[in-house]
């Protein structure tokens, strides 16, 4: 059987003090609720983008709001708040349908109010086709070391840890090593900023991974983001243009090390810090020069 799919466009988009004015509140929308607003605009005012993905009906060039009446109205108030916040863009992904009709608007409005408790993959899964990181792992000519899937799979590496690979690596804190988890309204616009040099990144690490670690499979430890995590940071910040076989060696280092499993099977923030403590411990062992960090 054929299915008529509605169609419609993702793409990037800076909201600046002159673009927000394209945007409309539609009447027959629910109410805007003063608690929600202010708690959005608090974490703009902190320098953070809660925008995400905002849903519009494109109607001879005014964006009328299916879903994001709240961000929208958020942002509106920190442009007033100061005049230099007019100065400041604002990224986001707009998903754009064009000249809906009123009945199609609400039923899409359903739609999504119904996806509210969808998981981070299941948001993904939504925007893949327009992800060119995503298409990249799955490209056969590009050679990807394993397969790599959204859902888990007992096979292949979870795109998402992936991508709270790179974003610890490319979020990093002054304090030192501290992992960061994508939330779902985050995962599309950094998964879309991610470039070609990033695909190959972790396409090094991985390759090298399976030589010194096994196969992607489920039942290896160190493919959750526990292990996965501080490994890639360690691997950024000293390996990322050394040859395979100092790399090869030094993560040999660690291989069935007791303290590190035991760590490995606990969850949270500082036992990931602490992994990657005993990960360097391992690999400095007896070395007064070229000490990794």
């Amino acid at each position: 059987m054929n299915v008529i799919k509605r169609e419609y466009e993702v793409e990037k988009y800076d909201l600046t003090s002159e673009s927000i004015t394209k945007f409309e509140i539609m009447s027959n929308r629910r109410q805007i609720g003063e608690v929600h607003v202010s708690k959005i605009h608090s974490v703009l005012l902190k320098g953070k983008n809660p925008m995400g993905v905002l849903i519009v009906n494109d109607v001879k060039g005014k964006y009328r709001l299916i879903d994001g009446n709240h961000r929208i109205e958020a942002l509106k108030r920190f442009y007033g708040y100061r005049k230099d916040n007019k100065k400041i863009s604002v990224q986001c992904i707009l998903k754009k349908y064009k000249n809906l009709t009123e009945d199609e608007e609400k039923e899409i409005y359903s739609n999504e109010a119904k996806r509210k408790n969808e998981s981070h993959e299941d948001r993904l899964n939504m925007y893949k086709d327009n992800m060119v990181f995503w298409k990249l792992t799955q490209d056969i000519t590009k050679e990807f070391p394993c397969k790599v899937s959204i859902y888990p799979n007992k096979k292949s590496l979870r795109f998402r840890t992936i991508l709270d690979a790179l974003c610890t690596v490319k979020n990093e804190m002054k304090n030192g090593y501290v992992p960061r988890y994508l939330n779902k309204e985050d995962l599309i616009n950094f998964t879309m900023d991610l470039s070609y040099d990033d695909f190959l990144l972790m396409k090094k690490f991985v390759r090298i991974f399976q030589q010194v670690f096994g196969e992607i499979d489920r039942d290896n430890i160190l493919l959750r983001r526990q292990g996965f995590l501080p490994l890639f940071d360690i691997f950024v910040k000293n390996f990322s243009t050394s040859n395979d076989e100092e790399i090869i060696k030094r993560f040999s280092l660690v291989i069935g090390k007791s303290d590190l499993l035991m760590y490995l099977n606990m969850q949270g923030r500082e036992a990931q810090q602490k992994i990657r403590e005993i990960m360097l411990g391992y690999m400095n062992h007896k070395r007064t020069i070229n000490k990794l960090i």
